[in-house]
């Protein structure tokens, strides 16, 4: 566990974008990409009014974000480092 719990520490240190998991007007789910900084345990995302997943969250504040290592530095898409958070 101290393992994984470092190589998840050590993504989101690394991650400065997050894609979003998000449900929209229709009840539908939505995928979306937003930049982001972590402090301490906490993300925060820069949206912007103009993108779909800030009227969502408006609506329907629950979340799922998926952070994802460099893809530039992996060779093999599927083999890239990830998780996903749910808020």
């Amino acid at each position: 566990m101290d393992e994984m719990r470092a190589a998840y520490l050590q993504l989101r240190e690394q991650s400065r974008s997050v894609q979003l998991a998000t449900v929209n007007a229709d009840s539908a789910p939505e995928a979306s990409y937003a930049p982001c900084v972590w402090i301490e345990s906490d993300c925060y995302l820069f949206l912007s009014g103009l993108s779909s997943h800030t009227g969502n969250l408006l609506r329907q504040p629950d979340i799922s974000l998926l952070l994802l290592d460099n893809l530039g530095e992996t060779l093999q898409a599927g083999a890239h480092a990830r998780v996903g958070v749910g808020a």
